[in-house]
């Protein structure tokens, strides 16, 4: 067998992930007819929480379908059950989504909320801005 039990919708899942990431890599871009998007830095942060949930959400369809479908073993399924989590945190802690490149917060030194360097909980690359020099 190979996965089925869902009749493959969590592609369906993926696809949408991959319009939002779209959306979020193009915010204040112009398209070829001319149109730009131009949502605020709180809607982007919105959208890739979506994004990192659905990312989320769509492994853990795929890993309940193959275990369903007897393609993994219990033991097979929280292993790498475990394994895709992490993947998915780290990924998500650098900003990166699991295919896409990106920033998070901004690489400027507000951290994640807006309330600092450092205050992300350490899963993230800390850039901390620079004092002015003291004359």
């Amino acid at each position: 067998m190979s996965g089925g039990h869902f009749n493959y919708d969590q592609h369906r899942i993926t696809g949408i992930t991959e319009e939002i990431s779209l959306l979020i890599r193009n915010n204040k871009k112009k398209d070829e007819y001319g149109f730009m998007r131009n949502y605020s830095h709180a809607t982007i942060k919105k959208f890739k929480e979506a994004e990192s949930v659905m990312r989320l959400a769509a492994m853990m369809v795929q890993r309940i379908d193959w275990l369903v479908c007897d393609d993994d073993g219990e033991d097979t399924f929280h292993e790498r059950w475990d394994e895709d989590v992490r993947a998915i945190e780290s990924l998500t802690a650098r900003g990166r989504g699991l295919k896409q490149g990106g920033k998070m917060p901004q690489r400027d030194g507000t951290g994640p909320d807006g309330k600092g360097p450092k205050t992300g909980r350490g899963k993230g690359s800390c850039k901390t801005p620079k004092k002015p020099a003291k004359k």
